[in-house]
C-alpha cells in the first residue's frame, strides 16, 4: 500500500521517451521504489510544472499533455490540459472531498523527446 514518505509527495521530473506513447505520471516514483506501478494512490491535490532550465534539464521544446489512461493528443480524448514550453503550471485541488483524484491514473505526452513535467501531490 503506498504510504508517502513526504506531504506533499514531490514527484519527477517524468520525461516522455517516445511521442505518442503516454508515460504513468507516477514512473518516477514507481523507479524509486515509493509505490507500485498497481498501487491505488488517492490525492487531494495535484500540482504540475513543465521541464525548464532550472528543473530537469534543459526544458521543454513543444507542448507537453496530461491526461487521463488512453489520452490521446491529437484528438484530445482524455486530454485534461496542454502545457507550453515556459508556460504555467497546473493545479487542482479538492478541497470538500476527502482524496478524490487517482494519481496513477494520470498519463502524460509530448510532442518531443526528452520534454516532460515535475510536480507534487498531496493527499488529506
Amino acid at each position: 500500500m503506498y504510504t508517502p514518505p513526504f506531504k506533499p509527495q514531490p514527484f519527477g521530473p517524468v520525461v516522455v521517451t517516445t511521442p505518442g506513447t503516454p508515460v504513468p505520471l507516477i514512473s518516477q516514483m514507481v523507479a524509486a521504489g515509493i509505490c507500485l506501478a498497481t498501487d491505488h494512490i488517492a490525492v487531494n491535490k495535484l500540482d504540475v510544472k513543465p521541464l525548464t532550465m532550472n528543473y530537469g534539464g534543459a526544458g521543454n521544446i513543444g507542448n507537453v499533455y496530461l491526461g487521463f489512461a488512453g489520452m490521446n493528443k491529437t484528438t484530445g480524448f482524455n486530454l485534461l490540459v496542454t502545457l507550453v514550453p515556459g508556460g504555467p503550471d497546473y493545479c487542482v485541488t479538492n478541497t470538500v472531498g476527502s482524496n478524490a483524484y487517482s494519481l496513477e491514473s494520470y498519463v502524460l505526452d509530448a510532442d518531443n523527446a526528452g520534454d516532460g513535467v515535475y510536480g507534487s501531490s498531496d493527499q488529506n
